[in-house]
């Protein structure tokens, strides 16, 4: 019998990491921020048991912190700003089948991807923040739950810990 044991805990926790996980695929695709489902078929929620530690973890493709924050564009004055690779635009557009408008300077869709790129360059990008909401919107809901779960194993913790102390 292992004496340190939160397996109620853990359970909560795993709860919580799955409805992180389902509510932030439902809220980048009610707010549109999904192009090649990439970032959405990327995520999968993980609870890591360290020593005496619990940590609830999301894997997400790389690029899931651009959609998620707003970046910095030239025109904000800060340091920090870079420009957005080319290549991850031009993907972007060919997946959202972006075409210029009939008759505009930008005749194609690389032209059409340079000019975002240096409109994102200037300006920078106003964040969904859907992960951030999921996670505010989540958590209320399993907070008693988990008081719950960590008081009945810390219950078990103890008296496991006073019966060995006093065998």
């Amino acid at each position: 019998m292992e004496l340190f044991d939160f397996t109620r805990t853990q359970q909560v926790l795993e709860e919580i990491a799955v409805a992180v996980r389902d509510g932030y695929k439902e809220r980048l695709t009610e707010s549109g921020h999904v192009a090649s489902e990439r970032l959405l078929r990327s995520i999968r929620e993980e609870v890591v048991v360290g020593d005496g530690t619990y940590e609830v973890v999301l894997h997400l493709e790389e690029y899931w912190k651009y959609v998620e924050n707003d970046t910095r564009g030239r025109q904000t004055g800060l340091p920090g700003r870079k420009d957005p690779p080319f290549d991850a635009i031009y993907k972007w557009v060919q997946v959202k089948r972006l075409l210029p408008r009939p008759g505009s300077k930008i005749p194609t869709q690389e032209g059409l991807a340079w000019a975002i790129k240096r409109k994102i360059g200037e300006y920078g990008t106003k964040g969904s923040h859907d992960l951030g909401k999921t996670k505010d919107e989540v958590l209320p809901r399993y907070m008693e739950k988990l008081r719950a779960a960590v008081g009945e194993d810390a219950t078990i913790y103890i008296t496991r810990y006073i019966a060995q102390v006093f065998k």
